[in-house]
């Protein structure tokens, strides 16, 4: 390894890092008026009310994290789906991905805003256990200054995400959900051993328990990942030119995970409000049967209804076609032949997201084991962890210069065919945020998939993306 490439990875590391401490700085400021001693009194229960966490001990300027932005992306992109102006902007074009990504931060403006004027008028009205106010305005100045503080920060947050996109090595909103995701964990295995105190299981047993889950968490999603189905093709203009669309056991991410736990809780809040279903609504509550059975159901249900949305068969190869591109048996590759693999291919995984739902809290409720880490977070880590050794494995094939952003994807599957492409001409690259993608899909466009490759390979890539995937994703580099 040369000193140019030993520099150039100090130099990643050390940007990630320092945008880490950064962000961990952040959440450590208070906002200015609260009264901290009495916030701490009360944290109990509001952490669980506002935020999480990150804020039991004091309430960060840093408070709206980038879930403001999230939202907003995630409203343009289904929102493109049925106004015209924004539709055709959401094509593959990258310049057409810009213009969503404007009216995206000018969302995450209003929502910023929005958050925060609520957040702030709500601890202005909660009393501590000692009944005095945790945060005290005097008069309208502060209360702006305050929104301004919070909004303020939502910014800073995605620039210092920007900065670690461009210069880090890896997407920089990946980083900050990974790190948050790996302070949570050292949150709830200091949970862990305050809990054993009050077990009377062998503690050996415990910890090797907990670690084993931990494991299979990791590996059973990668597995499942890297299980696929292929279906072979060809391009019209060269039939030597081979490559294949390929189905993965991970077609649907963890979202129908979000969305059942709304599904479920949605109808409890409403009985709860109008009175006479006390008994029908505790049936359903978390840690019930009731609870885990209609959400294993719907979490089954949906990741099937995503999974084939996400994929689309039948829209994607006209897609492939259009590019020029054909199966090579159209008998047997056919949509029937697609929905079958499909169907076999995603049931693990939908197992393995009812098991993720059901099993912490039948560890802690009947094995007396306080497995306190949630799948979804082991899901996050193996994920991103692969776009970090994929980095990795770029920094370990001698590629001595700092990469350059070619194109950049929205569809995981046509970033596959992609990928399979250059690995099959012998191109070293890197598909930034790929993996981590997976867990998300369409409701990702906040984790853009980047195509990052050495400058010495630009025509090259440029010239294949051109004439075999029709410009996709191309940035307008001059």
């Amino acid at each position: 390894m040369t000193n140019l490439l030993k520099s150039q990875i100090i130099k990643e590391i050390l940007i990630s890092l320092a945008a880490i401490a950064t962000y961990r700085l952040l959440l450590e400021i208070s906002i200015p008026f609260i009264n901290l001693n009495e916030f701490k009194v009360s944290s109990d229960s509001l952490y669980g009310f506002f935020i999480g966490d990150d804020f039991r001990n004091n309430f960060s300027i840093a408070a709206l994290g980038i879930m403001p932005f999230v939202s907003a992306y995630i409203l343009v992109e289904i929102c493109s789906l049925f106004i015209p102006f924004l539709e055709k902007h959401r094509r593959g074009e990258y310049s057409g991905r810009k213009v969503l990504k404007k009216y995206a931060l000018i969302i995450t403006l209003l929502l910023s805003v929005i958050q925060a004027a609520f957040v702030i008028h709500g601890l202005q009205g909660i009393l501590s256990p000692s009944g005095n106010s945790i945060l005290v305005l005097k008069n309208n100045l502060q209360f702006i200054a305050l929104v301004l503080t919070l909004v303020a920060n939502v910014f800073v947050l995605l620039f210092i995400t920007e900065i670690v996109t461009k210069y880090g090595g890896c997407n920089g909103i990946s980083l900050l959900i990974f790190s948050g995701v790996c302070f949570s964990f050292i949150e709830n295995i200091s949970y862990f051993f305050k809990s054993t105190n009050e077990i009377p299981l062998n503690f050996f047993y415990e910890i090797i328990f907990s670690i084993v889950i931990f494991i299979l968490l990791i590996i059973i999603p990668i597995f499942l990942l890297k299980n696929s189905s292929v279906v072979p093709t060809t391009h019209d203009s060269d039939t030597s030119v081979l490559n294949y669309f390929k189905l993965t056991s991970c077609l649907s991410g963890t979202v129908a995970i979000g969305y059942t736990t709304s599904i479920i809780m949605l109808p409890v809040t409403l009985m709860s409000f109008m009175g006479g279903f006390e008994s029908l609504a505790n049936s359903l509550n978390p840690g019930t049967f009731g609870y885990y059975f209609f959400s294993c159901i719907i979490v089954f249900l949906l990741s099937y209804l995503f999974g084939w949305l996400f994929l689309h068969p039948k829209k994607r190869l006209e897609t492939l076609k259009r590019w020029g591109w054909s199966t090579t048996d159209p008998e047997q590759y056919s949509i029937d032949f697609i929905k079958r693999k499909f169907f076999l291919l995603h049931l693990p995984w939908a197992i393995l997201l009812c098991s993720i739902i059901i099993f912490p809290s039948i560890s802690i409720k009947y094995l007396n084991i306080p497995l306190y880490v949630g799948g979804a977070s082991c899901l996050i880590i193996a994920f991103i962890g692969l776009d970090f050794i994929s980095r990795f494995k770029l920094w370990n094939a001698d590629v001595h210069e700092k990469l350059f952003k070619i194109a950049e994807f929205q569809d995981v599957h046509h970033a596959t065919m992609i990928k399979n492409h250059l690995h099959n001409e012998g191109i070293k690259f890197f598909l930034q945020g790929y993996y981590h993608r997976h867990l998300l899909y369409f409701f990702g466009p906040y984790i853009p998939i980047n195509l990052m490759i050495p400058i010495f390979e630009k025509e090259r890539v440029e010239g294949i993306i051109t004439q075999y995937y029709g410009k996709l994703g191309l940035l307008d580099n001059k």
